[in-house]
């Protein structure tokens, strides 16, 4: 067993350290996006100091479609171009050679907890930084608090791309990105017409008024569905034909 954790961690270091200067750049377009939400806070927060209403859906659908990405080093060719398929050829060669599938589901599952370390940091830090109107509102305590939350549905996103990302075509992947944020927009478009609740001050609302209850809720799930999503994965990949 420890040999079998020493070999995924072998494999996950070699992945980043040849990957390190993608890294670096996604963390450049990361830290962006992060501009990009610290400014669409700035305009939500205004709104409530106002007493207006929120108006957060573009806040809540920028969150909803790019955090489960934190997990991934997007500036990868095989992110950009899924539909090349190299997921299943890097999975083929490593299949030719003497690596046990759990290894491999392993070190992909450790590299995308690292890349989640580094890049949510990146992503979050500068909302909080730059927008006054959110500082005025919002503790630092309670913006921690959210960003938890948020860290537990990129966990439980990540267990499902794992699957989608390892044991798919390329093809497919691209098609099953489509369809969430096709699903997200849409139950987005629902709940705000409809319902008119604002998703992402809702969940800031709920964590100052529960403290810690609600991000540790989220973060026990997302790491639940993270490790059956890497044990379905390892399951489907031991089964899955690679030779075409």
């Amino acid at each position: 067993m420890a040999a079998s954790f020493r070999d995924a961690v072998w494999l996950a270091r070699d992945e980043l350290r040849r990957t390190l200067p993608v890294l670096l750049a996604t963390g450049g377009a990361t830290f962006l996006f992060g501009l990009i939400l610290a400014f669409i806070f700035e305009g939500v927060y205004s709104n409530v100091a106002r007493g207006e209403h929120p108006s957060d859906f573009g806040l809540s659908l920028l969150l909803l479609v790019l955090v489960p990405n934190l997990l991934l080093n997007w500036f990868l060719g095989a992110y950009m171009s899924p539909w090349r398929d190299f997921f299943t050829q890097q999975m083929a060669f490593y299949r030719s050679m003497p690596i046990p599938v759990r290894d491999l589901v392993r070190s992909r599952a450790m590299t995308m907890l690292v890349t989640l370390a580094f890049a949510a940091p990146v992503f979050f830090a500068p909302a909080y930084l730059v927008s006054g109107s959110l500082r005025a509102e919002v503790a630092v305590s309670d913006y921690l608090g959210f960003v938890l939350f948020w860290i537990g549905y990129a966990l439980l996103a990540g267990g499902a791309h794992l699957c989608v990302e390892l044991t798919i075509s390329g093809r497919s992947m691209f098609a099953v990105q489509c369809v969430f944020v096709a699903g997200v927009f849409a139950a987005l478009f629902v709940l705000y017409a409809g319902y008119q609740v604002p998703l992402a001050t809702s969940v800031m609302d709920l964590v100052r008024a529960y403290g810690p209850a609600l991000p540790a809720a989220s973060l026990l799930l997302g790491a639940a569905g993270f490790w059956v999503g890497a044990r379905v994965t390892g399951r489907r990949l031991a089964r899955r034909d690679l030779s075409a």
